[in-house]
């Protein structure tokens, strides 16, 4: 309990001990009475109140040097700080690397979109490219087939075309290596031939006798007559007799003496079939061909080129130069 005495400023403050302490007071010290002064109860009340303070310092010492359930240690203190700091900078990292994740992650969403929408793009440009190619090559595939047959076509077409220049000239001859004279008569050339191998042949037989171009211009080889007769049967008298005259002749064979050619020497004649081009390209391959392996004859009858091995062989039809290439 506290007194408060005089109204000045700062008025002063006693504190009064409370009226059971007082009775225990009085008890213990029966020469204190209630008729005592003001300035006893003051004396009085300090002593009680020192007291107090005694009573509580012993028991704060007393609970100081006694273990308390409720006390802590620095190393628990510390360890509690650290985990209130760790849970505070947790919730604050937790909050700023969920904010950068999440605009690094719409970032990444956005390019990734993109690199779809590219994907698409690109995908759609090669099954396009992909269908382009799978048209092409079928029309490739197509043209290739077109081409063989048309290869094909034109193969027999080349040959129905030679086969029917061949039978044009089936009527004609040529006589080569005859040589050419100002004012000439080739036709007499022809029947003074003819006598000589046993052909009679008039001049009604004839419906064409010239001299044919050179194939090559740089050559000295006298151009050669080209005799075309009325008939077939004709032509293929006078060419077998010219044969014939050959075989039973083989020192002598037709030369430019029997023709009554004046040259320092006499050179030979030769009569063959009036061929194509082509089919001529082929017989000089085939001739080449046998003297490489040793074959024995090579020949032309009817516009088909032959050859044959030896006596005893069977001859061969020679149908095109990759016919004469495989030959062994």
């Amino acid at each position: 309990m506290w007194l408060q005495v005089g109204d000045s400023a700062k008025p002063v403050q006693y504190h009064l001990p409370r009226a059971d302490r007082v009775k225990e007071e009085q008890s213990n010290h029966p020469s204190l009475s209630a008729g005592h002064t003001f300035a006893q109860l003051r004396e009085y009340s300090d002593k009680i109140t020192l007291r107090s303070k005694l009573r509580e310092a012993r028991a704060s010492a007393s609970s100081a040097n006694s273990p308390c359930n409720q006390c802590v240690t620095q190393d628990e203190l510390i360890s509690t700080i650290r985990n209130e700091i760790r849970e505070a900078m947790r919730d604050d990292l937790t909050d700023i690397i969920n904010t950068c994740l999440k605009g690094q992650l719409k970032q990444l969403r956005e390019e990734i979109n993109d690199v779809k929408d590219s994907i698409s793009f690109t995908n759609a440009m090669f099954e396009e490219f992909k269908s382009d190619v799978i048209s092409a090559k079928s029309t490739m595939h197509q043209v290739q087939k077109e081409n063989e047959d048309l290869r094909a076509t034109t193969s027999i077409l080349l040959q129905r075309i030679h086969q029917l220049e061949q039978l044009s000239r089936i009527s004609n001859l040529e006589i080569q290596c005859v040589p050419e004279t100002k004012g000439e008569n080739a036709v007499s050339y022809v029947t003074q031939l003819g006598h000589i191998i046993k052909c009679e042949i008039r001049e009604t037989d004839i419906s064409y006798c010239s001299r044919t171009a050179k194939a090559n211009p740089q050559s000295t080889r006298p151009r050669s007559i080209l005799v075309k007769f009325q008939s077939s049967r004709t032509r293929d008298s006078y060419l077998a007799a010219a044969s014939k005259y050959n075989k039973e002749n083989p020192n002598e064979k037709l030369n430019t003496a029997l023709l009554g050619i004046a040259l320092e020497k006499k050179s030979p004649v030769y009569v063959v079939e009036h061929l194509t081009p082509d089919t001529k390209s082929l017989h000089t391959a085939a001739r080449q061909k046998a003297k490489e392996l040793g074959w024995k004859y090579t020949w032309v009858k009817n516009g088909r080129v032959l050859m044959r091995k030896s006596d005893n062989s069977d001859y061969v039809l020679v149908r095109d130069i990759q016919m004469v290439n495989n030959l062994k």
